[in-house]
């Protein structure tokens, strides 16, 4: 389930992240979130209908045909018609950023809770781990209470902590279950060596008999 070095990156790019944020508080705001994520989905949009049209196979035939070309062009022109209405109704859109933003960070409590609870392979990961989780649950609480704009300040430094918590823990809990199954696996080693050197020291007692 886990690799500890993927995880361990992850969680070092999140803490960078959340300390930016954190940092950048007052120089971050709703209406700058907003147009940054429509010029995102307007570009998204586009290469994805470029690459739709012009990649081609090894025999020179576009690759994508039939219903996943349909369905490519329908959501590259969905991407860039959404970016669009994120940039004109931007102070619309500038509401929606708590919800947004406390819906995501919902989400990595909840992937948190799932790597202790169910993807560590009975390895017990330790108990202090579920801090982590617990307190991404409330930065999420706290960033769906908070009102855009008047809040943005607060919005970026609470969205700032949950991340940084979130990679913690993403990290934290990654290096501990990694420890756990390096144990587990020297324990369930330890008593095949032992067999194994039983099984060569009994021919050699035979061969002193035999002498």
């Amino acid at each position: 389930m886990f690799k500890t070095s993927t995880s361990i990156i992850i969680g070092a790019l999140a803490v960078l992240a959340g300390v930016v944020l954190i940092f950048c508080n007052n120089l971050i705001d709703s209406k700058m979130i907003v147009s940054t994520g429509g010029l995102m989905f307007i570009v998204a949009g586009v290469l994805n209908g470029l690459m739709t049209f012009f990649v081609k196979d090894a025999s020179g035939n576009r690759r994508s045909k039939g219903a996943p070309f349909v369905f490519n062009i329908i959501a590259s022109a969905a991407a860039v018609a959404f970016g669009i209405c994120m940039l004109v109704l931007n102070e619309d859109f500038q509401k929606l950023i708590p919800i947004v933003f406390s819906v995501l960070i919902l989400f990595g409590a909840l992937m948190l809770f799932y790597f202790l609870g169910f993807g560590s392979r009975d390895l017990d990961p330790a108990k202090w781990l579920f801090a982590f989780p617990v307190l991404v649950l409330i930065g999420a609480i706290a960033v769906y209470l908070l009102k855009s704009p008047d809040d943005d300040s607060r919005i970026m430094i609470f969205t700032g902590l949950s991340i940084v918590f979130f990679g913690l823990g993403i990290g934290l809990t990654a290096a501990n279950i990694a420890a756990h199954a390096r144990k587990a696996r020297r324990i369930a080693a330890a008593p095949s060596a032992k067999a194994d050197g039983a099984k060569e020291t009994v021919p050699a007692e035979d061969m002193k008999g035999l002498e």
